[in-house]
């Protein structure tokens, strides 16, 4: 596997001492791109957060990419987090579980996970529409591994028959599936590889989950380059600089 990569991890104090340990945790677990995540918290708290976390890593075994998690309550509220949000991270994802909520991130381009979307509910929280959605906006389906770790016996097994549905409509339509730790301190941080075990639980073989590790996390990534380059126009759109 060329990369091995946890794109959400959510230090709880997000200072050089916090970033650098969850840093060096990730060298020692052979991570080669970790994001650093918070929670969406207004304008003014979020501003140029992105570079704070640029700033922050000395690394250069380990590439850290920051992030922010919108929870919004209504689509109104979601499309204007949205936009504050996407300014200021590489990479964006949303808590799911209102059905409203759910089918808006999945309209959204500017997103780039919808975490979580059958929280509350008594389905998966995905269906056709939304799924066709997510594959047409490269929306991937964020999967916490914390989230489930920390749950009771039970709880856990009716989060898994969600996420079984869920794969199930990713395999169908073909959007992403990209599996994160959601670690909030070095300790809680696993490689990747070992999060695997969770594929074999909802119905998928251990080749074809690699790239929930590797190959999903990094197109992301991989965009927020390019949209902050400054060459970058519109999706689809680069201005070429003139060589002569």
């Amino acid at each position: 596997m060329a990369e091995s990569v946890d794109i959400l991890t959510k230090p709880q104090i997000i200072n050089s001492q916090s970033v650098e340990k969850i840093v060096l945790s990730a060298e020692r677990l052979g991570i080669n791109v970790l994001g650093v995540f918070k929670e969406y918290e207004g304008p003014k708290k979020v501003k140029g957060f992105g570079e704070k976390v640029t700033e922050l890593n000395n690394s250069e075994k380990v590439e850290v990419v920051s992030g922010l998690v919108v929870n919004s309550s209504t689509k109104k509220e979601l499309r204007e987090d949205i936009s504050v949000a996407r300014e200021n991270s590489d990479v964006l994802a949303v808590k799911g579980g209102l059905p409203e909520i759910n089918r808006a991130a999945s309209e959204d381009s500017r997103v780039d996970m919808l975490l979580n979307p059958g929280k509350g509910l008594r389905e998966c929280g995905l269906d056709t529409v939304i799924s066709k959605k997510m594959f047409e906006n490269r929306v991937s389906l964020g999967i916490v591994w914390k989230d489930l770790v920390n749950l009771n016996p039970k709880r856990r097994a009716q989060n898994l028959s969600k996420i079984r549905k869920q794969v199930y409509f990713s395999k169908k339509y073909g959007f992403d599936v990209i599996l994160c730790s959601g670690a909030e301190t070095p300790i809680e941080m696993r490689k990747p590889r070992d999060m695997l075990g969770l594929a074999k639980a909802v119905g998928v073989n251990l080749d074809k989950s690699k790239k929930w590790i590797s190959k999903n996390p990094l197109k992301p990534v991989e965009r927020a380059k390019k949209t902050f380059s400054k060459n970058f126009v519109s999706p689809g759109v680069e201005v070429s600089e003139d060589e002569s």
